[in-house]
């Protein structure tokens, strides 16, 4: 049967900065997979893919060693560790109610592949859309993956030479939020001599850049997705426009990337004065009273 669960859960701050060992992380997948598999009657055992947004080598179809990770986390201890093998080790600390949820009698989570979201959004895709070339992910950070064929004696495809003579397809994660970036080991090291030509980047970018968890990796990333938009935008107003003192806006990570959204809406800017925007500064932002030219 067909079925398909929604559960939305945003990751504490906590974990995402501050369980540099991933163990919490784990921990808080695997309470979220066995709260969604509640919802409806399962097996004893369920066959799961795991989507693990990070960059990853991939050994096998459900084996993979993370060895970066961006927007703004820290679980740098877990680079150089296998991940299905974190996520089974936390649900084994589940079942043996040592991570503070209690002995758990769901169902058992048997991981038979893992992958990316922008994989995750192909195959979906070619499943509903047989013509689906690529997968695409603009959110938190951004990546794209896409599928071709390779064929036999091709430089780099010993496995398809070996295996067969006919010509195989292979999916290819570009990794582009490292654009412009050079690499050692799938580690960015500087940015190449060409990254500047590729993006011109202003004084706002940098300053962001210099602060967070990895400067000098990820700059395109850093510009177009919703982990830095909001911050990138909070940093201008305030070094451009003559807000007051008591503005939220002076606190650092206060807008949020969705207020954005709101903003360039056309609901909003066809709004008198941009009076629709009031209550979403005032509900997002604590910015209450605000003027339509302070607004504007």
């Amino acid at each position: 049967a067909e079925w398909e669960l929604a559960l939305r859960r945003e990751v504490p701050e906590e974990i995402r900065r501050g369980c540099r060992a991933g163990s919490q992380l784990f921990d808080f997948l695997v309470e979220c997979a066995l709260a969604a598999l509640r919802e409806e009657d399962h097996d004893s055992t369920v066959s799961v893919g795991l989507s693990f947004s990070f960059e990853i080598h991939a050994t096998s179809v459900d084996r993979g060693i993370l060895f970066a990770c961006g927007k703004e986390w820290d679980i740098s201890d877990c680079f150089g560790k296998e991940v299905t093998e974190l996520f089974e080790e936390a649900l084994q600390r589940r079942r043996r109610g040592s991570c503070g949820g209690g002995v758990d009698d769901g169902p058992e989570l048997r991981v038979v592949a893992l992958l990316n979201d922008t994989l995750g959004a192909l195959v979906k895709g070619m499943v509903e859309e047989p013509g689906t070339a690529a997968g695409l992910v603009l959110g938190t950070g951004t990546n794209l993956c896409y599928w071709q064929r390779v064929s036999p004696g091709c430089p780099g495809n010993a496995e398809a030479s070996s295996a067969s003579p006919a010509a195989q397809v292979v999916v290819l994660v570009t990794e582009w939020c490292s654009l412009g970036e050079k690499a050692a080991h799938g580690v960015v090291t500087e940015l190449s001599e060409a990254c500047p030509r590729c993006f011109r980047l202003t004084e706002v970018d940098r300053a962001l850049d210099a602060e967070g968890l990895n400067p000098g990796q990820h700059i395109f990333e850093k510009l177009v997705s919703g982990a830095y938009l909001g911050e990138l935008v909070r940093r201008f107003l305030v070094s451009r426009l003559p807000l007051p003192e008591n503005c939220p806006l002076y606190r650092k990570n206060s807008l949020p990337s969705s207020v954005l959204g709101v903003v360039l809406s056309e609901e909003a800017g066809s709004s008198p004065e941009l009076s629709s925007l009031a209550p979403v500064l005032s509900q997002e932002l604590g910015w209450v009273g605000s003027t339509a030219s302070q607004r504007s």
